[in-house]
């Protein structure tokens, strides 16, 4: 797994879920708007410290940009049991924004596989 394709796939959620923008988001970093563009593109590398710093934004810890160490399923090996059970929590209850975010996350662990 590549580790820069998580974090700025999770940088990318939580900025959209504050719906702020790239520029309001480097506003808050003291950074430019091609900075963030850069951490959510995995171009470049972000520091121990600007993790901190959107942890304290984001109002969350450092652990909520790293993956956990359970075992995703990946939509390419789900058996008729494994797709039976995910599309039974995938209910109505979610929004149009919570369905983007599932499959930006799905994504996120396909391109980490290849």
């Amino acid at each position: 797994m590549n580790i820069n394709n998580y974090v700025d796939t999770k940088i990318k959620n939580f900025r959209e879920s504050c719906e702020w923008t790239q520029d309001q988001l480097a506003e808050k970093l003291n950074t430019s708007r091609q900075t963030v563009s850069r951490y959510e593109s995995s171009t470049r590398k972000i520091s121990l410290d600007t993790l901190f710093e959107l942890s304290l934004i984001f109002d969350t810890t450092i652990d909520q940009f790293f993956p956990t160490r359970t075992n995703a399923i990946i939509p390419d090996q789900l058996d008729e049991n494994n797709a039976k059970f995910l599309a039974a929590h995938l209910n109505k209850d979610f929004t149009d924004n919570d369905m983007a975010k599932i499959l930006d996350y799905i994504d996120m662990i396909k391109k980490s596989k290849k």
